[in-house]
């Protein structure tokens, strides 16, 4: 989106810190502007935090072939059709193998049922793989020792993207998702469906026998990247790419990024914000430095603090403009109001905005 106001640097916001705050150091100021725009990223959900154009790749199954597992051992062993059908996707996107949740596949292992459906031990995440048959799965095989074993190999946890939401091309922080569509078949995950829980997975079907389009999203636990990683169910076996809307909360600022290009001053948000915080550094380091002595800094936090409220308030306003959203805004400590332009307009909210 062009911007109506000249972008501001990360060098820039924090330059103009220092430059009215005597003896604040550059490392400090850093900090303090990226406090700031965290507080505000984080405030609610804005426009230019909306992505559209997200991929979660569905890889096809694999059950060529037969393998070999004993009770308690990550180790499974691989017949030879097995190795050579695992080798044909083991670097592909997404790999076979990958100690991070989310990334690579998963394999089920033992009988079927009835020969038709899918074997019926529990999903384990491959971590390893070594190309000649050999197999790590990420906890020991809880179930009966066998030779010769059906086995599944399939994609149902994937980590969420982490999209790039800058002009810099910077990774940002995914929140949430808002829909998840297959194009292929017509139909959205959405609402309700986005939030189940793993208990309630459990409940429906604690074997994971229902397989095929997934129209549920589970969210299983966080990886060790810090992704949240969403198991999809029925366990998704037919090759498609689903598109993500999602919202993902922008990066922490550096020397290589800038704030979001917007049509509004955003940027003066962010440093009236980071005044405040800094007005608070210089009251309790005024005994310190010399030249913090000839300003009343109690009536510097007032007037910075009237100018972040009504700034806020505008980039607000304006942001409403551009994405209007029906729900209400609930603050941390409760609060609900509709936090529309025409609201704005209407009443002074100022003094309930949230404290520092």
């Amino acid at each position: 989106m062009p911007s109506s106001y000249p972008l501001s640097t990360f060098q820039q916001l924090y330059k103009e810190l220092t430059g009215e705050i005597p003896g604040l150091p550059d490392p400090q100021a850093e900090r303090i502007i990226n406090r700031a725009w965290k507080f505000i990223n984080d405030f609610r959900m804005w426009s230019w935090q909306v992505i559209s154009n997200a991929q979660l790749f569905v890889p096809a199954v694999v059950s060529v072939g037969s393998c070999s597992v004993t009770f308690n051992s990550t180790k499974v062993v691989m017949n030879t059709a097995a190795t050579a059908a695992l080798n044909a996707i083991a670097f592909g996107n997404p790999p076979l193998a990958s100690p991070i949740l989310g990334v690579g596949y998963q394999i089920r292992l033992g009988t079927s049922m009835n020969g038709l459906n899918a074997p019926i031990g529990p999903n384990y995440t491959i971590v390893a793989w070594d190309g000649l048959g050999n197999l790590t799965i990420d906890s020991p095989y809880g179930q009966t020792t066998g030779t010769g074993l059906n086995y599944q190999v399939l994609k149902a946890y994937y980590a969420a993207p982490f999209l790039p939401v800058t002009s810099t091309g910077a990774d940002g922080r995914f929140a949430r998702y808002l829909s998840v569509v297959n194009l292929l078949d017509g139909y959205a995950i959405t609402g309700r469906q986005l939030y189940f829980s793993q208990e309630e997975l459990n409940r429906i079907d604690p074997q994971r026998g229902g397989q095929g389009d997934a129209y549920i999203l589970s969210l299983r636990q966080t990886n060790s990247l810090g992704q949240p990683v969403y198991e999809m169910y029925p366990n998704p076996v037919n090759p498609t790419t689903y598109q993500a809307n999602m919202v993902s909360k922008g990066p922490l600022l550096t020397m290589t990024t800038q704030l979001p290009q917007v049509s509004y001053a955003l940027d003066d948000a962010v440093t009236y914000r980071a005044k405040r915080e800094a007005a608070t550094w210089a009251m309790a380091n005024v005994g310190r430095f010399k030249d913090l002595q000839g300003t009343n800094w109690v009536v510097y936090l007032k007037e910075v603090d009237t100018l972040w409220r009504e700034s806020m308030l505008q980039c607000v306003k304006e942001d409403d403009e551009i994405m209007p959203s029906p729900k209400p805004f609930v603050f941390n400590g409760g609060f609900s109001f509709p936090l529309g332009g025409e609201f704005l307009q209407s009443h002074d909210v100022s003094s309930i905005l949230p404290p520092v």
